[in-house]
């Protein structure tokens, strides 16, 4: 076996607030709080998957210092609230900000002991989730209470409730270490997590599995350990990235660590171990498909270049001043596209006399834009000229098919391909009914550039979606058309990311800005430009904030959250953002609709590691604690 040189070790902790109000330790984590959950992942290309991997790590090694991560509230502008009436022929309407609309309806339907069909459940428009809504909050009382007074009951949460009563992200306590030969190559990794879920576990053991699954490099020994812990802390849930940003900010700190002392370019070490098309992904056993992280990179760091130049030219200033130190960060980040196997969409694609469509799916637009994609994916697949010959309705339970929700990055892959074979199906009986009119075989009416063709005896003759819906619609003959179909992933494709921070720090006053963050990414087919662009300017925020700012304290005094409006919750201002360069690389998944993958939520991950190592690169200090500005009395 090769020669081990280096089984480094972070630790990254996250206070927590146990029931003596004491400093969360190892030992506190172990004997003040309840483990609810135990998640173990091993994957190798040989047996004995664990004892190996651990056999790798023991053979050398040398432990660095504690990192320390806070927990994040989502801090909605918009507050969770609902309108919920029980009408005197016992049937149940809420209007809800959820993201899961069916399964809002499946748990009230069990809680009241009503049947599905006696339960409407509605998504108004609205602003934004980030997962905190995926779970009910206030629908089952306000259900109860309009029972009670046979009227409509609106409850909407305050500010103070918003911040930690819906859900903030989990907290974790996580040891890695990595065992690699001398040519740089990743032999084993071992990770070991500690999940805090507040005060009730909510979806703590879900998150905790999903972190288990997002590693993107190769490596041979694998293995994961995680538990999920009960804790007096605010409760827990799904926030953008569902575990996956805590773990990649001790995952690539590390790697990042080891470039340093090893003398090795980041970038070029994590291309030399990253999966490549045709690669198994550890803890999972479906391969990659497609991956274009290497021009993520290449392009990343031409922007980087350039940005470099343009700023040594320009701000003398700052350029000149001994006390503001300056450097560039790197990170790498991945995600996946839905849930394989568990997932589920349907659509239904009905065509009106007129050559226009109405799209029924299930699935929430919650401000990402997604009833556009997928119309956009319908007018393709039939041939419309816009998508405004579409019409989107979606997540009313009372005429929408079965959806399992908006999460987990799933939309344009998992309701793409529902979306995407109901306008196949749809157009395959418009051609079969095109053959019957014209007396030819089925095979001589095709499709193509966006026209529908005949081989007829006198020649082709090409029609659009319009002229073909006025001549296969009315007469004896005429049909009604709807297409229809749903889809259960049996995988979950992972987009790539290469994030690269630029980091100022003045060592007189701590002061940290991030001027620049670039962030290249493989989404497969980039069906919407300006919707992925936005998608990716808006999780670089997330990321900035989630590594500099925030964070939910408790007072061990009085057993409060210290940070309970936006007042004092530190976020970050427009005038305080970054300039966010997005590079959209394009790839082509081959089980995608048109090739698409997920990005939602995958800008959010790389974010943190990327400031932390350019903060480190400026400093030579090793920032330990998120939010990074804790830590500015000990940079000073």
């Amino acid at each position: 076996m090769d020669e081990i040189i280096s089984g480094l070790m972070i630790l990254a902790l996250i206070p927590l607030s146990v029931l003596s109000g004491d400093r969360i330790t190892d030992r506190a984590f172990t004997t003040r709080s309840e483990v609810i959950a135990k998640s173990g992942m091993a994957a190798t290309s040989q047996p004995l998957a664990t004892q190996i991997a651990l056999d790798i790590l023991k053979r050398g090694g040398s432990a660095v210092d504690a990192a320390i991560a806070a927990n994040a509230a989502l801090g909605l502008m918009e507050p969770t609230g609902c309108v919920c009436y029980y009408t005197r022929d016992n049937r149940i309407i809420v209007w809800g900000t959820t993201q899961t609309p069916h399964h809002d309806r499946r748990i009230l339907a069990d809680l009241t002991g009503l049947l599905e069909n006696r339960i409407r459940v509605i998504k108004p428009v609205m602003g934004g989730g980030f997962g905190s809504r995926q779970q009910l909050h206030h629908q089952p009382i306000g259900v109860f209470l309009s029972k009670l007074v046979r009227l409509p009951v609106k409850m909407i949460y305050d500010r103070e409730e918003e911040m930690y009563a819906t859900a903030v992200r989990h907290p974790a306590l996580m040891k890695i270490r990595v065992g690699l030969n001398r040519n740089g190559r990743i032999l084993a990794f071992h990770a070991q997590v500690y999940l805090n879920t507040g005060g009730y576990a909510t979806q703590g053991p879900i998150v905790l599995a999903a972190m288990s699954r997002k590693m993107q490099y190769k490596v041979p020994h694998y293995l994961f350990e995680g538990y999920c812990v009960y804790t007096n802390s605010p409760v827990a849930g799904a926030m953008r990235g569902y575990g996956n940003p805590q773990i990649n900010f001790a995952r690539e700190t590390i790697l990042n660590e080891i470039c340093e002392k090893m003398s090795w370019d980041p970038i070029d070490f994590r291309l030399k171990n990253h999966l490549e098309v045709g690669d198994k992904i550890p803890a999972l056993d479906y391969t990659v498909q497609s991956c274009k992280i290497e021009e993520c990179a290449q392009k990343a760091n031409n922007i980087m270049n350039i940005l470099e130049k343009e700023y040594r030219s320009k701000d003398t200033k700052i350029f000149n001043n001994p006390a503001i130190k300056r450097a560039w960060g790197i990170s790498f980040g991945s995600h996946g596209s839905g849930i394989s196997r568990r997932d589920q969409a349907a659509a239904v694609v009905l065509v009106n006399d007129d050559g226009t469509v109405k799209l029924l799916v299930g699935s929430p637009d919650i401000g990402q834009g997604s009833d556009t994609i997928l119309a956009q994916i319908v007018a393709e697949e039939l041939g419309l000229k816009t998508t405004q010959m579409v019409t989107t309705i979606s997540a009313d339970t009372e005429y929408v098919p079965y959806d399992t929700g908006t999460f987990s990055s799933r939309q344009a892959y998992v309701g793409g391909n529902a979306v995407l074979k109901a306008a196949q199906d749809c157009k395959n009986t418009i051609m079969e009914q095109l053959s019957l009119l014209y007396g030819v075989e089925a095979k001589k009416v095709y499709f193509v550039d966006g026209k529908y063709v005949v081989n007829t005896p006198r020649g082709e003759e090409g029609l659009t979606f319009a002229e073909v819906i006025h001549k296969t619609s009315f007469g004896i003959g005429g049909r009604v058309f709807i297409g229809r179909a749903d889809y259960k992933p049996s995988t979950s494709p992972p987009p790539f990311a290469v994030c690269i921070a630029e980091v100022e720090v003045n060592l007189d006053s701590g002061e940290i800005k991030v001027p620049n963050v670039i962030m290249a990414v493989d989404s497969g087919t980039i069906i919407n430009p300006s919707i992925v662009e936005g998608q990716v300017q808006g999780g670089v925020s997330m990321g900035v904030v989630y590594a500099l700012y925030e964070s939910i304290r408790i007072d061990h005094k009085f057993k409060s959250p210290l940070e309970s409006d936006l007042l004092f919750y530190e976020v970050q201002f427009a005038l305080d953002s970054p300039h966010i360069h997005v590079c959209l690389v394009d790839s082509y998944e081959p089980t995608g609709s048109y090739g698409a993958k997920s990005v939602g939520e995958l800008p959010t991950v790389p974010v943190a590691a990327a400031i932390v190592h350019g903060v480190y690169k400026a400093t030579g200090y090793w920032v330990r604690e998120l939010p990074v500005i804790r830590n500015l009395k000990i940079i000073k």
